[in-house]
Order: structure tokens, then C-alpha cells, then sequence
């Protein structure tokens, strides 16, 4: 996944630098290496249509443990645990359900959605669908997933912490690892874990307007993607312009500086987040091109974030476990403690700043089109 990810941002960065032709050739060996990925993955003469190793560790190991009998109590469970399934049961039946839910989108469904996905984002050779692709994507997995979470809210929450809290699956026993994992657990700050966990989940769950059928924000998130997928595509297009709204090209500049601190050997987070946050405004404040992103991207369900990360305390969460981390990773000697020093409230706010633009975009153009299009009440 991680390949398929640096290409993407690879293929972005040679479509700014790059000429029509290198760039139709780099496209064309992504397409390569995307088939053979999906070849080592994918496999249609089994149930699942992935591979046998994959489908028979579906289907003799997991379904046991995440298909388990809601009216009975559990003495085994070598993969989820009793602690788990409990966990789930305590937050009710919609939520003891939700991961057999899960396992059966991933047994019965995700490998020819991957299939469909592939046949459109790669349906011209040498060229890079990505408005389609991620539609896809964005319909038939991001859209039922939420689905099944955020039917399970806020109860998931506090069942998925307990599960890490008190995780008794056999698998754990069996492997040794079992007083190693007690020991790391107990060290981690889960509440605020379970906090930031809320606070990113929160904002899709949200109700929505109801139009066309899109009654919770993850409806109207999923045709955010898909327009970001076509603005990927047009940056790729030789006859888009370099100042076209609808396209990436116009941040060149700044994607390269961004991508020249991420590759830097001597990470120094305070100018990885400096480049960023001038990537973001170029991105969203321009004043030729906000009104176009902000009617593409701040609808009513994009401005309840702010609010939902304050409600959260997000900084304030996301500070104490970043602390607890190095904290923990400074005793094996993996991590030298001034690393938090690069990592304070002040950077977090400024790396969260962007999820709020009618503040973030305050000083560019004669108009906020961000705070013109805010509601004055609450969405």
C-alpha cells in the first residue's frame, strides 16, 4: 500500500517537473507495477477472490472470531479475543454485529471492488483515471465502512479502547507475547487516544442535508474525494493550464519544497511543517482560486471539523500522546527526548489550521469566500 501511495505523490511531482512525455512514460510504468501488485494479491478461483493463502485465512481463522453468536457467552476467541467480543456486546446489538460486518465486506466484497477499481483507474493505457478510481473507491468502501462505523456511535469508541486495554485473544498467548503486550499497553495513554480517535471519526458520522439520499457526511465527504480525483487528473493533462483552479499545477513550487523537506535526512519537523502549511494556502487561500475550492470543499459537513476537534480538545490529545510516545521510545534509547520539543501545541495547531480555512484563508484577497459561504448557525 505503502508503494502504491509514494507513487501517486511521485506521479503528482513528475506532472509538475516533468515534460507531457515523461510523465505519459512514468504513468505507464505506474500502471505496470499497479497490475503486478494486484497479480500478487488477487486470485478469481476462490470464494474471497484473493489469493488461497489469503481466502483460507479468511475463512478458517477470522470468521470464527468476528462472525460470533450474540446471544452466547464467549470462552474462545483465538483472533478477536472475549474482551473484545464483550466489549462489542456491552454497546448494544447494532455494535456487537459491526465486525462481522467488516469481515464479510472483506470476505464477499473488496476484491472485485479492487478489480473494478483497477479496470477504470487504468482504462486507457498509459493514463491514470484517478476521478474514477477513487469514486469507486469512495462508493463501494469508504461509504459502506462508514456505514457500519458510524452505526456504532459512540459505543465504538469505547469498545475498541477496551479491546486494546484488555485484549485476551489466544493468538496472543500463543505467540509469547502476551506480558510484552500487558507491559506497553499499560504504559500508553489510551484515553487520549480514544479522544483523537473520536475526533476524526466524529466529523463523517455527522447528519447531513439529506439530498439525494446523502443523509450522513461521509455521502457528502465521498464526492469531496472524487473531486479531488479529478483535480489529480487534470494536473496530469498537457492542455490544463498552470494556473487552472481545477488542477495542481499552479502549487509546483511549493509541492517541491514540501516534498525536498519530507526527503531530507536531517528531519526537522517545524520546516516540514512550514512547507506544508504553505502548501495547504496556496492550495485552498489563493485568491483567484478559493471561491473554487471552497465551493468544492466547505459544505456544511467540512465546517462542523473545527468544531468537533474543539469539542475533543484534538491539540490538547494529540500533545499528550505524542509526549507518551517519545516518551516511551526515549527509554529503549530509539529517540531522543528534544524530538518533543519539535512536536509542541503550537505545531499542532498550525498543522490542524488548515481544517478550519475561513480562519486559516483571513488575510488573502478582498474576499473570504470561505466565510462567505459559512452558515451562521450550526450545520
Amino acid at each position: 500500500r505503502m508503494r502504491l501511495v509514494s507513487c501517486l505523490l511521485l506521479a503528482l511531482c513528475s506532472s509538475l517537473v516533468l515534460g507531457q512525455e515523461d510523465t505519459d512514460d512514468f504513468a505507464l510504468g505506474f500502471e505496470v507495477m499497479v497490475m503486478e501488485w494486484v497479480g500478487s494479491i488477487l486470485d478469481n478461483s476462490t470464494e474471497s477472490g484473493f489469493y488461497t493463502e489469503f481466502d483460507s485465512y479468511l475463512t478458517t481463522e477470522l470468521e470464527q472470531s468476528f462472525c460470533f453468536d450474540i446471544a452466547e457467552e464467549c470462552t474462545d476467541s483465538e483472533y478477536l479475543g472475549c474482551a473484545c467480543t464483550n466489549a462489542f456486546k456491552e454497546q448494544g446489538d447494532t455494535c456487537a454485529k459491526m465486525p462481522c460486518a467488516v469481515y464479510k465486506f472483506l470476505y464477499k466484497e473488496l476484491a472485485d471492488i479492487l478489480v473494478d477499481f483497477l479496470a477504470d483507474i487504468l482504462a486507457e493505457q498509459g493514463t491514470m483515471n484517478l476521478e474514477q478510481g477513487i469514486e469507486i473507491l469512495g462508493s463501494n468502501v469508504y461509504v459502506p465502512l462508514m456505514s457500519i462505523f458510524c452505526n456504532c456511535t459512540p459505543g465504538i469508541y469505547e469498545a475498541t479502547f477496551q479491546c486494546i486495554r484488555n485484549y485476551d485473544g489466544d493468538i496472543l498467548e500463543e505467540s509469547g507475547m502476551g506480558a510484552m503486550y500487558r507491559v506497553i499497553v499499560g504504559m500508553l495513554d489510551l484515553d487520549s487516544m480514544q479522544n483523537i480517535m473520536a475526533a476524526l471519526l466524529e466529523p463523517h458520522c455527522q447528519p447531513a442535508d439529506g439530498v439525494d439520499g446523502e443523509n450522513f457526511c461521509f455521502d457528502k465527504f465521498a464526492k469531496m474525494f472524487t473531486t479531488w480525483g479529478a483535480m489529480m487528473d487534470n494536473t496530469f493533462k498537457p492542455f490544463v493550464g498552470t494556473k487552472s483552479c481545477d488542477a495542481f499545477k499552479r502549487v509546483k513550487s511549493e509541492f517541491m519544497r514540501f516534498g525536498k523537506m519530507m526527503d531530507s535526512p536531517n528531519m526537522n519537523v517545524k520546516k516540514i511543517l512550514k512547507s506544508y502549511v504553505a502548501l495547504e494556502k496556496k492550495i485552498m487561500c489563493n485568491s483567484k482560486c478559493q471561491e473554487t475550492m471552497a465551493e468544492s470543499f466547505y459544505g456544511c459537513c467540512a465546517q462542523n471539523v473545527p468544531r468537533i476537534y474543539k469539542e475533543y480538545e484534538l491539540v490538547d490529545n494529540i500533545d499528550r500522546v505524542v509526549k507518551n510516545i517519545i516518551g516511551l521510545a526515549s527509554m529503549g534509547g530509539d529517540m531522543d527526548t528534544k524530538m518533543a520539543e519539535q512536536f509542541s501545541k503550537k505545531e499542532i495547531r498550525k498543522f490542524l489550521a488548515p481544517a478550519n480555512p475561513a480562519l486559516f484563508c483571513k488575510n488573502f484577497g478582498a474576499t473570504n469566500y470561505y466565510r462567505q459561504i459559512k452558515r451562521p448557525v450550526r450545520c
